[in-house]
């Protein structure tokens, strides 16, 4: 489920309305462009969006810049819904290299996978589709229905489908929680290896308190 929301919904997110085949359609209150060689722009300015077939983009600010449009940065109160997967993610702040093909999303940052019941928090998330890794960052929640994990820092690789949770992180897998300097989770069967200041369990009380 992880690997559905992040790997689709960050590398396909922030660019797919220009790069895709699908009809577009865009909107704002005032809009800017300028068409200098090799730095072309357009900016959105206020009430901003961009929509196709199956995904809308809805910022204060939404600009496209660079060489053919290379890079993507949206603004203020940004709103993505993916209506094929069934997804939302709310950010401050959108960037996207679609030469390097990463995702950035800084500030206030929150990603629900509506299907699958899952919610991704964080304050700083960064996609290398190329690596197949994204890092999240600053108070990371991760829910589900199986697990509830909580950390300063976490590693995703869509490759091997796994999580990896640092800084004071926290697992909780049904009564059971679990604590060390380092978590790693097979998301395939959830699977948990912890290492270093290693735990036990705590009461469902103290469960309640700390998420």
């Amino acid at each position: 489920m992880i690997k559905k929301i992040l790997y689709i919904c960050l590398f396909s997110t922030a660019i797919t309305y220009i790069y895709s085949g699908e009809n577009l359609f865009f909107g704002c209150d005032q809009s800017e462009s300028s068409f200098a060689e090799h730095n072309e722009r357009t900016t959105l300015i206020g009430n901003a969006y961009v929509q196709t077939d199956t995904l809308e983009i809805k910022a204060d600010r939404i600009e496209l810049f660079g060489k053919d449009y290379r890079f993507a940065e949206s603004n203020g109160r940004v709103k993505i819904y993916n209506s094929k997967e069934n997804f939302y993610i709310s950010s401050d702040k959108l960037l996207y290299d679609n030469d390097k093909k990463e995702a950035t999303l800084i500030g206030n940052t929150e990603l629900k996978d509506i299907d699958n019941e899952m919610i991704i928090k964080g304050e700083f998330l960064k996609s290398y589709e190329e690596k197949s890794i994204t890092l999240i960052q600053i108070k990371v929640r991760i829910i589900t229905d199986d697990l509830v994990c909580r950390s300063e820092f976490a590693e995703f690789n869509s490759e091997k489908n796994s999580l990896i949770l640092t800084g004071d992180p926290i697992v909780y897998k049904g009564e059971d929680v679990f604590r060390a300097s380092k978590i790693s989770i097979n998301l395939d069967n959830n699977d948990i290896t912890m290492e270093g200041k290693v735990k036990g369990n705590i009461t469902e009380e103290e469960k309640a308190d700390e998420i």
